[in-house]
């Protein structure tokens, strides 16, 4: 059921109108970028297997940690 989420929430469309999102596994926040009014609107992130490191902006963030 989880997998099935996932997969089906990188689909454009998939509800009339939702744009497909982007997932990632062993990715690490490393920092969060804030506007000038404190406000999150991305991450500094740094992948756990190849040690690349990168920004990511968004208009919404959601931390789905965990199992």
């Amino acid at each position: 059921m989880n997998l099935h989420v996932l997969v089906t929430s990188t689909l454009d469309n998939y509800y009339k109108g939702m744009k497909g999102s982007n997932i990632m596994n062993y990715v690490e926040v490393v920092e969060f970028i804030k506007d000038n009014q404190g406000e999150i609107i991305g991450a500094k992130l740094k992948c756990k297997l190849t040690d690349d490191s990168f920004d990511v902006r968004a208009k919404y963030l959601v931390n789905c940690t965990g199992p």
